[in-house]
């Protein structure tokens, strides 16, 4: 029984460039993404104490690592260099409209990050106008 109760992981968050960096969202988005997002998506996870568990810490690292490949809201944010592309965006949008984000087994142990009608629809029309508002940009090479 003793076995990995010394393997618990270290979990550490990756440095955030600054503290001025804030992901540049209208300001009724900033409540929702930060409620039901940045724990996964970001490099400012907010470890909870179960996370230090044996079996679950490798769980927990290991789906906060997923998200962050797939979708890192910290690279976004005061980085014009790492802007979201449309498909990105697009991404949010179907993801929470499906009810795949955030994932049932965070919305179990986080019952604020269950998301609304109304939290979704701001996200989806977030996602269209930055997309609307990109195609009408002159395109960089």
């Amino acid at each position: 029984m003793a076995i990995g109760i010394g393997s618990a992981i270290s979990l550490r968050n990756a440095p955030v460039q600054s503290s001025s960096s804030e992901l540049m969202v209208p300001d009724h988005v900033r409540p929702i993404i930060s409620r039901a997002c940045l724990d996964c998506h970001t490099n400012q996870t907010k470890w909870p104490w179960y996370s230090r568990l044996p079996l679950l810490s490798l769980l927990i690292e290991r789906d906060v690592k997923k998200g962050r490949e797939h979708l890192n809201f910290s690279t976004w944010a005061g980085n014009p260099v790492h802007k979201p592309t449309r498909n990105q965006l697009q991404e949010v949008c179907d993801a929470v409209s499906d009810s795949n984000m955030p994932p049932r087994s965070y919305r179990m142990m986080h019952p604020d990050s269950r998301l609304s009608s109304a939290d979704v629809d701001a996200l989806c029309d977030w996602a269209d106008s930055s997309n609307s508002l990109s195609e009408s940009l002159p395109h960089q090479p």
